[in-house]
């Protein structure tokens, strides 16, 4: 299962049969029930994480209660490589939403094995440069305070997460007030936006998820409010 999870990732999907048996004699295979709790800033591993299966989301929350979700990964996606620097402090919370497995490796162990492979040191420095990008995108979206099209943007991101296989229609199993918190709004504000995008026929609310109903033309939305 673990050589299978490595095939799942961009990163490591293209490595040399001796790179991937030094990963497989560093790598542990966990499984974590619904909403649970990986990591904290106040308790984190010193692991960097690759998602098997389900969905795990990225945040932290202020003194005053407020929260901001960095990111919300799925299957294949390689998580907390700040941990690859050492003496790196923690800055966020790791949760799962659905029923998720997870890969560990172990940073120390993970950074000899990135030393005697440079072609994979690349692959992480590219994800690495890709995710700084999103992040970018992430505070310009929150700094211009356009909640439409954060509501879309999220939307699409956890459609990669939980639609796949080309799937232009499919169900988020999250319920509204855990989509409101992951953009910081109530959920009677993003009761009204998705009331919007429910009357263009892209998603229809329901107990407990959201259907999406033509993430085609939700894609299209996305692009134009950029």
């Amino acid at each position: 299962m673990v050589a299978r999870a490595l095939a799942m990732s961009a990163v490591f999907k293209e490595l040399r049969d001796t790179a991937i048996e030094q990963i497989l004699e560093i790598a542990s295979l966990r499984r974590y029930s619904s909403r649970a709790c990986i990591s904290t800033s106040a308790s984190a591993t010193d692991d960097v994480l690759l998602v098997v299966a389900g969905c795990v989301e990225v945040s932290c929350v202020s003194a005053s209660g407020g929260k901001h979700v960095l990111a919300v990964e799925g299957a294949g996606e390689v998580m907390a490589l700040v941990r690859l620097l050492p003496g790196a402090l923690p800055k966020y919370d790791y949760f799962v939403h659905p029923a998720t497995v997870l890969l560990h490796l172990p940073a120390a162990a993970f950074r000899e094995v990135l030393d005697r492979e440079p072609m994979l040191w690349r692959d992480v420095a590219m994800l690495a440069l890709r995710r700084h990008r999103e992040s970018i995108e992430t505070l310009r979206r929150l700094a211009l305070g356009d909640l439409r099209d954060n509501v879309v943007q999220l939307l699409l991101k956890l459609s990669d997460v939980y639609l796949r296989g080309g799937q232009l229609q499919g169900v988020i199993p999250l319920p509204q007030h855990q989509i409101a918190c992951m953009l910081g709004v109530s959920r009677q504000t993003l009761n009204k936006e998705l009331r919007v995008l429910a009357d263009q026929g892209l998603v229809a609310p329901q107990y407990g998820q959201l259907q999406i109903c033509d993430l085609g033309s939700l894609r299209r939305i996305g692009s134009s409010l950029r």
